[in-house]
């Protein structure tokens, strides 16, 4: 999906927002079922290893939406908590 740590590359943009960067992840099965593609001619066997680091990663083989749902509640909402926020904003 583009070029490698786009966060990272495009940070500077807005200097005065902390950035989460969320990989996603699933198995070339499961990759290929969601796309609907049924043969090995698919373009996800270009895809390489991440040679950086995402600040959370996201394994997405599970079926159904309770995975990201638990993901999103205890990965995500944490970083919207207004304490959290309010402490964000007193450190420099």
């Amino acid at each position: 999906m583009g070029s490698e740590a786009r966060v990272a590359a495009f940070s500077h943009l807005v200097p005065d927002s902390r950035l989460l960067e969320v990989h996603v992840k699933a198995i070339k099965e499961t990759r290929r079922t969601r796309r609907g593609c049924h043969n090995d001619d698919d373009d996800t066997s270009k895809l390489k290893l991440l040679d950086y680091r995402p600040s959370l990663t996201f394994d997405n083989d599970a079926t159904g939406d309770e995975a990201a749902n638990g993901f999103v509640k205890n990965f995500l909402l944490p970083f919207l908590d207004e304490d959290l926020q309010r402490l964000d904003n007193m450190v420099r």
